[in-house]
């Protein structure tokens, strides 16, 4: 479609007048006296360049520069044979090497960082706007100071200030702790702000990765299941322990567990019992020896990837029904859109039992139609049935071992009921018909201010004129 309205007609090369018959007489500008009385009035000179109406700009719907942003951070077959081999390095590195003090320092820098930016920014701007009066609030939003060493160009705002200055000085914090205490686990404050930057760790890297095909996720999540196995059960044989349960629980730190637990006070022994940071971690309440559950982030992140992708999924084929039962609607069909007549029952009845219907039938829906759904279902399981190998088992399992199979299978298992694998195998295009469709929408301010423009240049000309 074209947007900002038809070219306008050239321009007369002299200004002219309207006479009182209605017939324009041309007026030499140079020439032109003002006049006390007088039935017409000068028009303006032309506008400047930057006011004058410019041509339509055709939007192409086919172009693939709406999905740029799509394509920058998309996983392929390639990335995720280099995570396997980068992984594996750094479980090494840990493996033989004492850095854990190192890997915790730059864990709590990097939390600090993800606090700030998932939970500060959008915190404090709530509540600036909210609580705080307007200058105050937009004293915040102004800058601070810029043109730093090193920084040209960049300016740092009070509200960037306020932000990372809570991050930081909560991710500080962390870390004096946990090298303060031989056990930092045991410190309530240690484990929940852990737990706390792992989480949005997770939010960061499933907002900037994302995986677009069942192709794609079934050869990333099948070398992950593999490299779990190998580090967990297989490299018993070949290092004499298992790689993946000893950098996680900390006991390749190169201190005997029993000399910490008899000189505590050793400089050598503070935060040597800590588990690996890179993990949620919960203690066992009332436990006398002191353990704890733990996840690591990623069983988190891997098969959220697949997940995030089934929801993005179910998003546009949801967008993409809606606007088709728009457009139908607008052309005059009566197609009217079964949900929003379900909303508008539940919202127009005062009885409970339209609503616990509706409420019913939208939970019903978004647990069983789509594929976000029974995702989150089937990771559920497969989590459990993990906590249960552990406890059956008495050793340390490899939750992607039971996470892999119950999110990959589930979502092969209803792309092949559905008769829509092929689809999803391939890359949805549907995802990439909704994204151009956004991407449509983001143009739409731009032509809006551009058509105003021009009518109130129109506006401006006209009023003159009469």
């Amino acid at each position: 479609d074209d947007f900002g309205g038809n070219p306008a007609s050239p321009r007369p090369a002299d200004a002219g007048a309207l006479t009182s018959d209605g017939s324009f007489e041309p007026v030499s500008v140079e020439d032109e006296t003002p006049a006390a009385d007088t039935s017409a009035a000068a028009v303006p000179p032309p506008p400047p360049a930057s006011q004058q109406q410019q041509p339509p700009q055709r939007v192409n719907l086919q172009s693939r520069s709406a999905t740029a942003a799509m394509q920058n951070t998309e996983i392929n077959a390639y990335h995720a044979v280099m995570f396997i081999v980068v992984a594996s390095i750094f479980l090494f590195t840990l493996f033989f090497f004492n850095m854990y003090k190192v890997v915790r320092v730059l864990y709590g820098l990097g939390g600090s960082v993800a606090m700030t930016q998932i939970i500060f920014y959008p915190l404090y701007n709530l509540l600036s706007s909210k609580y705080l009066g307007e200058g105050l609030s937009n004293k915040l939003q102004s800058n601070a100071f810029g043109n730093l060493p090193g920084c040209r160009g960049e300016h740092f705002k009070w509200m960037d200030i306020v932000c990372y200055t809570t991050g930081y000085t909560l991710g500080l914090a962390w870390i004096i702790v946990g090298f303060m205490h031989v056990q930092p686990m045991n410190n309530a404050y240690y484990w929940l702000l852990q737990d706390v930057m792992g989480v949005c760790f997770c939010i960061l890297i499933l907002g900037l990765i994302q995986i677009n095909s069942i192709m794609v996720a079934t050869i990333f999540l099948s070398l992950v299941f593999i490299y779990d196995i190998f580090y967990v059960f297989i490299s018993p044989y070949i290092f004499g322990s298992s790689v993946m349960v000893e950098v996680a629980t900390g006991g390749v730190n190169g201190i005997d567990p029993t000399f910490c637990e008899k000189y505590p006070t050793d400089s050598r022994c503070r935060g040597s019992m800590a588990p690996l940071p890179m993990l949620l971690a919960m203690p066992w309440f009332n436990d006398f020896r002191g353990g704890f559950s733990m996840l690591g982030l990623g069983d988190i992140i891997l098969p959220g990837l697949l997940i995030s992708f089934a929801a993005r999924y179910d998003a546009a084929r949801a967008l993409v029904r809606k606007c088709s039962q728009t457009s139908s609607i607008r052309s005059g069909e009566n197609a009217v859109d079964a949900e929003t007549n379900m909303e508008g029952e539940a919202n127009g009845s005062s009885g409970s039992k339209a609503r616990y219907h509706y409420h019913l039938g939208r939970v019903s829906k978004a647990l069983f139609h789509g594929y976000f759904g029974p995702l989150m279902i089937a990771y559920g399981i497969g989590l459990m049935v993990a906590y249960i190998a552990v406890y059956t088992t008495k050793r340390g399992q490899p939750a992607l071992l039971y996470l892999v199979p119950a999110c990959l299978g589930t979502i092969l298992f209803l792309g092949w009921r559905r008769r829509e694998l092929s689809e999803l195998w391939s890359g949805p295009k549907v995802m990439m018909k909704a994204n151009r469709m956004v991407c449509l929408a983001d143009r739409i301010p731009a032509a809006s201010a551009a058509t105003a423009r021009e009518a109130s240049g129109n506006l401006a000309e006209t009023t003159n004129m009469v």
